[in-house]
């Protein structure tokens, strides 16, 4: 399954079903792009059993408060 961005309007329906991790990144933060590469092997290894989201939390403030 391809990881998948998600904005303030489609974050609850990207996460609404199955299995999800979310990443809340920013392109400032250096253990965010540190993270990335690890998420796309995630992806790669699990496949369809884990849907990953990413939200850019600059972009999109309002998912991100929703969990601190």
């Amino acid at each position: 399954m391809a990881i998948v961005n998600a904005t303030d309007q489609t974050f609850a329906a990207e996460t609404k079903e199955g299995l999800t991790l979310v990443d809340f990144w920013a392109p400032w933060c250096g253990p965010c792009r540190m993270v990335a590469p690890v998420l796309e092997e995630v992806d790669q290894v699990m496949g369809d059993k884990v849907k990953i989201v990413k939200v850019n939390v600059d972009e999109n403030p309002e998912a991100a408060s929703k969990f601190g």
